[in-house]
């Protein structure tokens, strides 16, 4: 997905990074307005319950899974969760059919 971000002719450059996603909150719609802040907080029952601690990152289920997207996409909102690894310079090749 990350190709329709880049621009510009001939070469691209896109970046290769570890990411530690923890616990993931799962959604199957769009979220534009999603503040980690506040919606990855789990309820002060549910952790006392079970244990079950704040979300760290967000998961968006593919379409044949119910979701809204082509393939499964996920967010980190924590710059400490990434890390970079490897800058890659990329070039379109287009098939010719024959």
């Amino acid at each position: 997905k990350s190709w329709r971000y880049s621009t510009g002719k001939g070469s691209r450059f896109m970046l290769v990074a570890e990411v530690a996603l923890g616990a993931t909150k799962v959604t199957r719609k769009a979220r534009p307005e999603l503040d980690p802040e506040v919606d990855f907080q789990r309820s002060w029952l549910l952790q006392l319950i079970c244990c079950a601690r704040d979300f760290d990152s967000l998961q968006a289920v593919s379409k044949c899974e119910g979701g809204a997207v082509n393939v499964p996409e996920y967010v980190v909102y924590r710059h400490e969760q990434a890390l970079p690894r490897y800058i890659l310079q990329v070039k379109e090749h287009r098939k010719i059919d024959s």
